[in-house]
């Protein structure tokens, strides 16, 4: 197989691994989502990497060496090609189909006069960092001024942007004074309030650029006398490009890991690891993350393929893991959804 051919099945493998979509953060809007051509994301992201990593890492030697894997393993790029294929027939997890921008729908009378006050008195404590690129005016649009602990003050919920992505800051106006009473990465994503005061909310958090990675945090509000703390009540994680289920369960029925080892993918498809250095990304081939023998989840839909039962599941956070590919699923406990095979469970069709 050429270099060019090594090529083009690098790129192709990634669009299957990545998909289209990818989220951007402009400084007026907390979200933007664009649905690009695929080669213009990889274009854009992925192919600078993977040419600086053959230009600057070494690795053409090891493309042209007797002793790369990907060049003389037949095997396992007879593999790659044969999962490529199987993919375009797929459908895939449409993860920000239930996700939109709540916090504007939530003031009544938007003040803007108020906002740039704010920012322009407060800034210094509004920057996540010192050398913080933008300037209150180019956040206002970012800026909602919303009564969120019900003493009749105006309070703020700030959702700036960053150059990695968003963050989400609350300040408590107190009178004289704002205090700022949480702060925590990317964008307020579903919100509640019960008798005028914030009960509970969800930050999103899509990654940034290329990066597969999708979680939400879900957090309760306590209230105390004059003080109000945030509690971070559990994580849910998944991956884009997770393969959609085809059949729905109304109630999620628990299961327990049964075999030594169970492995939770993207797919309903067993792909393995790729041995070659080359393979910065996809060389777990479809695997999230490997659970022991104990571990517990609840099954959320199910899917036959080629006469196998695979369940569509989220793992319990406290569940044991013996190996995970991706790092932000581990910074905290996190449910992860994905799909595991019946026959490692104890799961049974009702």
């Amino acid at each position: 197989m050429s270099y060019e051919s090594k090529f083009e099945l690098f790129v192709r493998l990634l669009y299957f691994c990545f998909g289209w979509k990818y989220i951007e953060c402009p400084a007026n809007m907390p979200m933007l989502k664009r649905k690009l051509h695929p080669m213009t994301t990889f274009i854009k992201f992925i192919v600078p990497v993977f040419l600086l990593t053959l230009t600057g890492c070494g690795v053409h030697r090891h493309l042209n060496s007797s002793t790369d894997s990907l060049a003389n393993n037949n095997d396992s790029i007879r593999k790659i090609e044969q999962y490529i294929r199987w993919g375009k027939k797929i459908e895939v997890v449409d993860i920000f189909s239930n996700h939109r921008p709540v916090l504007s729908g939530l003031e009544k009378h938007r003040d803007t006069i108020l906002l740039l006050q704010f920012l322009n008195q407060n800034f210094e404590i509004v920057k996540p960092y010192p050398d913080y690129p933008y300037q209150p005016k180019d956040v206002l649009k970012s800026t909602y001024a919303i009564d969120f602990n019900g003493d009749g003050l105006l309070d703020i919920i700030f959702v700036g942007p960053m150059v990695n992505g968003t963050i989400t800051e609350l300040f408590l106006h107190r009178g004289d004074h704002y205090e700022k009473v949480f702060s925590g990465d990317r964008f307020i994503d579903r919100i509640d309030f019960s008798d005028n005061r914030l009960d509970s909310f969800t930050l999103l958090n899509p990654g940034c650029c290329a990066d597969p990675q999708f979680l939400e945090y879900y957090y309760t509000v306590k209230y105390s006398q004059d003080k109000i703390s945030f509690i971070l009540a559990k994580t849910v994680g998944e991956v884009l490009g997770t393969q959609k289920p085809q059949k729905i369960l109304s109630i999620g029925d628990e299961f327990s890991v049964v075999s030594s080892k169970a492995n939770l993918r993207r797919t309903c498809y067993i792909f393995d690891i790729i041995d070659s250095s080359a393979f910065d990304y996809g060389r777990y081939g479809n695997l999230i993350a490997s659970y022991t023998k104990g571990a517990k989840g609840k099954v959320l839909g199910t899917k036959k393929d080629k006469g196998i039962e695979w369940l569509y599941v989220l793992m319990n956070s406290d569940s044991e893991i013996e190996n995970c590919d991706y790092p932000s699923f581990l910074k905290q406990p996190t449910e992860i959804k994905g799909w595991i095979l019946q026959t490692d469970t104890d799961w049974k069709q009702n």
